[in-house]
């Protein structure tokens, strides 16, 4: 019984191992019936384009054609402006220019303070004694004093006639000083770029005269390389000064 059951599983296994040999080589036949296939149709497609090639230029002798026109017209350019190699002489500045960008004026330079402005840009102007006295002097046009207060300081103030020239030598002593002195900031925009050269400013201010707040507007013309690093500017340095008081 024992004998049976065993020649049973042996004759099971055997034709399972035929089946998996069989099943083997039908995969390998299918693979490389697809694979001859793909040979055959990348060949006949070499085959295309060569017939292409032999259509379009057919082989000709200098006997039937002296001149062949070429198929494909090239745009050839001359030597000097064909790509070359660059070497170390190529790095050399041999022009005459003292800017290593594009352009001219002050801004292009390398080694200088950028005092380039636009419309819009905020300059600072140090108010100095000049512009202070022609800001006091337009305030005393714009609001002239009562002249029967005047008579009343003259009289209260007529005891120390006395004393007045000698304020005055010291007066005179410290005007130098005073020339060059800041007493205050105005605050201005680049309402105008005139040239590479000058810029308008304008601005507006508030002061304290005769115990009330007026406003005065300042219309400045100044050149770039008057300003400083810092966005400002003296004021001893403008060109043309316009004060105006505004009368609200």
């Amino acid at each position: 019984m024992r004998l049976a059951i065993l020649l049973l599983y042996l004759s099971a296994c055997s034709s399972y191992v035929d089946r998996m040999h069989r099943q083997i080589d039908r995969d390998q036949a299918r693979h490389e019936q697809r694979r001859l296939s793909q040979l055959n149709f990348q060949q006949s497609k070499m085959n295309q384009k060569k017939d292409m090639v032999n259509k379009n230029s057919p082989m000709l002798s200098s006997e039937e054609a002296k001149v062949v026109v070429p198929s494909i017209k090239r745009k050839y350019i001359s030597s000097s402006r064909a790509k070359r190699r660059y070497s170390d002489n190529d790095l050399n500045d041999n022009s005459n220019g003292g800017s290593l960008w594009i352009g001219s004026g002050r801004g292009h330079y390398l080694f200088a303070s950028n005092t380039k402005k636009i419309s819009g840009d905020i300059v600072l102007v140090n108010i100095q004694g000049k512009m202070k006295n022609e800001m006091t002097l337009e305030l005393k046009r714009a609001f002239p004093k009562d002249p029967f207060e005047e008579e009343g300081t003259k009289k209260a103030k007529s005891g120390d006639a006395a004393a007045a020239p000698a304020k005055a030598e010291g007066s005179n002593t410290k005007s130098g000083s005073d020339a060059e002195a800041v007493h205050d900031r105005l605050s201005c925009v680049v309402v105008e770029e005139i040239n590479q050269e000058h810029l308008l400013l304008r601005g507006r201010k508030g002061l304290l005269y005769e115990e009330r707040k007026r406003f005065v507007e300042v219309s400045a013309l100044v050149s770039r390389k008057d300003i400083r690093d810092d966005n400002s500017v003296n004021s001893n340095s403008i060109l043309e000064l316009n004060i105006k008081v505004l009368r609200y």
